[in-house]
C-alpha cells in the first residue's frame, strides 16, 4: 500500500484541515494518509498518522496525543538523529535530504554515505527522501533501497501513471 503525505507549510490551518478530509475522502483507504506537524489535525480528519521535523513536537509527545493506532514520522538528518527515533519509538523515519533539491533550500544534501549505516543500525522502516526522481534512483540502486518519498518527480510529471511505474520498478 502506498502513502500519501500532505506536507503544506504555508497554509492555514482550518484550510489543512480541510484538505486532509478531502483527501481521506477521496483515497478512501486506497493509501495510507499522513499529515504533517498536525496531530490536532491527524485525529480530526482521522488521517493514518503524522510526520513531525526534529523541531517539531516530541514524539512522545505525539503518541500520548495520538496513542498506539496512528503511524508516527520522523525527519532524521544524520544516523545520530535516526537511531534516537527508533530509541523514541517512532515508526518510520524519512533520511534526508539525499540529493540538493529546491523543496529544502536549507538543507546541505547528505549524500549516500551514511545510507550504509542506516541499513545497518535502523531496524525500523525508513524512506529516503530529496531530490529523487529516475535519473537519482540509478545511483542509490546498488544500495538495495526499498523505500523512497517523491515530491516534484510526481508532482512535475507529464505522465504520472508512467513516472510511478518507473520509479516502483527502480525499487525492485
Amino acid at each position: 500500500m502506498g502513502i500519501i503525505q500532505i506536507r503544506d507549510k504555508g497554509s492555514v490551518w482550518i484550510n489543512t484541515l480541510k484538505r486532509a478530509r478531502l483527501a481521506k475522502k477521496t483515497i478512501k483507504n486506497k493509501a495510507l494518509l499522513i499529515i504533517n506537524d498536525y496531530a490536532d489535525i491527524c485525529i480530526l480528519s482521522d488521517c493514518d498518522g503524522i510526520h513531525l521535523g526534529q523541531e517539531d513536537m516530541p514524539i512522545e509527545t505525539a503518541r500520548k496525543i495520538l496513542g498506539n493506532d496512528k503511524i508516527i514520522g520522523i525527519s532524521c538528518h544524520c544516523l545520530k538523529q535516526a537511531e534516537s527515533a527508533q530509541r523514541q519509538g517512532a515508526d518510520y523515519i524519512s533520511f534526508g535530504p539525499i540529493f540538493k533539491t529546491p523543496l529544502k533550500k536549507e538543507r546541505k544534501a547528505i549524500g549516500l554515505k551514511e545510507l550504509g549505516e542506516i541499513k545497518r543500525k535502523i531496524r525500523i522502516t525508513f524512506f529516503i527522501i530529496s531530490g529523487i526522481g529516475i535519473k537519482e534512483m540509478e545511483v542509490v540502486r546498488p544500495l538495495r533501497i526499498k523505500r523512497i518519498a517523491v515530491c516534484r518527480a510526481v508532482c512535475e510529471s507529464n505522465n504520472l501513471k508512467k513516472e510511478i511505474k518507473q520509479l516502483r520498478n527502480c525499487l525492485n
